[in-house]
């Protein structure tokens, strides 16, 4: 146990002194918080505004896992040479812009198209944040402090889902989306 506590402090003290990698925490976290809230009212969206059930709402989901894989392959493939604050703030953005754009609509393919947009311009994140931290922590540190970021980062996606759950009774599925869809935009503005 004396171990894991001197580990944690060795990590901590790493984190402090590296700001970008407090920033990839603290942007994660923030994103998390900001797209959470799309998951829990998301059914609902399904089932109240178009209509429909699980069915449709697997086939979204799937349409956009095709374009998060599209996305991957575009990214490895053409490797755009921008500051990372730039790519992550214009992922964020464009991700932003999928479920503030698909809360008007009541129509299922255009949601699909959407949401295919969607995952094009969500999977470079995944691909970005991580690439990131493997350049910036040296081997012998890597499980520590990737484990903390992790921590950090991971705490924005149970909040923001619970806050969605209690907007969503408030609010409504469908502003609720349009409200995380706004402060992701609004978050992409700030990270780039």
């Amino acid at each position: 146990m004396k171990q894991f506590v001197e580990d944690i402090k060795v990590g901590f003290k790493f984190l402090i002194n590296h700001k970008e990698l407090i920033m990839i925490a603290s942007v994660t976290l923030v994103f998390n918080f900001t797209y959470a809230p799309l998951e829990p009212v998301f059914p609902v969206f399904v089932g109240d505004i178009l209509n429909s059930g699980a069915e449709i709402l697997g086939i979204i989901w799937t349409v956009f896992a095709i374009g998060a894989l599209l996305g991957s392959i575009i990214w490895v493939r053409f490797k755009p040479r921008v500051p990372y604050s730039y790519l992550l703030g214009t992922v964020i953005f464009l991700w932003g812009m999928a479920p503030l754009s698909f809360s008007f609509f009541s129509n299922e393919y255009i949601i699909y198209f959407i949401m295919f947009l969607g995952g094009i311009a969500y999977a470079p994140y995944n691909i970005v944040a991580p690439t990131l931290q493997q350049q910036l922590v040296p081997n012998h540190l890597r499980g520590r402090i990737i484990g903390i970021i992790g921590l950090i980062a991971g705490l924005g996606f149970p909040i923001g889902a619970y806050v969605g759950g209690k907007l969503g009774d408030y609010l409504g599925a469908a502003h609720t989306i349009f409200l995380s869809g706004l402060l992701t935009v609004l978050l992409g503005v700030v990270v780039f």
